[in-house]
């Protein structure tokens, strides 16, 4: 009920009534996916990358971040909502859909205050996890501010990387100490979402970085939710190819906040 009042006060009535246009599929039982999961971790963690090479195989649907659209609204049933987009025309081919969520995108722009209940709920519903994380915080982070100078977050393999390198970038030492504690306050709520909820978990580093483990990594996933393997080939590239300290003007003053934080 709390959710309800506060979408009426902020929305209005005409949101209310106007809002169930978004569960309409849910009772489509006809249209119920035998197999869902859901690909958890925060952005630049390969998410797109391991979209698109898992939307390769001919049973899956892997859909973008259903709640981190600017159009999206504050759900007042969000697992009625994941329901309903499973099972969405676009979806009717495939026996198996996914979709991306980011925690932050279910704790701030949903305003769940308890996103374990919520994936617990899931999960009692059926949906698996597939939990991609990144082990080089550093990177991590540079990674960000990268994608942002380049106004890119991909880059497509028929690209020439030169096309899109820019000179040295220097990184507000303020603004990378708030991201990076941002960063941590998600991941530990990540870690605590997780708890004892079955998943797999993804390594950047170890599995997306290098094309070579891209076959691996989908096969080790194709097993856990139970479809045949299926051959994936990236069509996308790594954009930070460039040693940190020879892109990063600061890089030193950024790896001594992140040694001392």
């Amino acid at each position: 009920m709390q959710r309800f009042y506060y979408l009426l006060k902020e929305k209005g009535p005409k949101a209310i009534l106007t809002h169930w246009y978004h569960y309409r599929h849910a009772l489509k039982k006809d249209s119920e996916k035998k197999v869902k999961f859901i690909v958890f971790g925060q952005g630049r963690t390969g998410s797109t990358l391991l979209t698109k090479l898992l939307n390769q195989h001919l049973n899956i649907f892997c859909d973008q971040e259903i709640f981190g659209q600017k159009t999206s609204p504050l759900f007042l049933y969000p697992c009625l909502f994941v329901e309903s987009n499973s099972r969405k025309p676009i979806t009717l081919p495939y026996h198996v859909y996914g979709f991306k969520v980011k925690v932050y995108q279910l704790y701030t722009d949903q305003k769940i205050k308890k996103v374990k209940n919520v994936l617990q709920r899931l999960h009692k519903k059926g949906w698996k996890f597939i939990f991609l994380y990144r082990e080089d915080e550093m990177s991590h982070n540079v990674s960000s501010f990268k994608a942002f100078s380049l106004g890119r977050w991909y880059l497509d393999k028929n690209e020439i990387p030169q096309k899109v390198s820019n000179d040295k970038l220097y990184i507000d030492p303020i603004q990378f100490k708030k991201i990076l504690l941002w960063r941590r306050k998600f991941s530990e709520m990540e870690k605590e979402c997780l708890i004892n909820m079955p998943h797999i978990s993804v390594s950047y580093e170890k599995e997306l970085l290098v094309s070579e483990n891209h076959q691996s990594v989908c096969d080790k996933i194709f097993d856990y939710i139970g479809v045949d393997s299926f051959p994936v080939k990236a069509n996308v590239s790594n954009m930070n190819t460039e040693n940190l300290e020879d892109s990063i003007e600061n890089y030193e003053e950024l790896k001594l906040i992140l040694n001392k934080i």
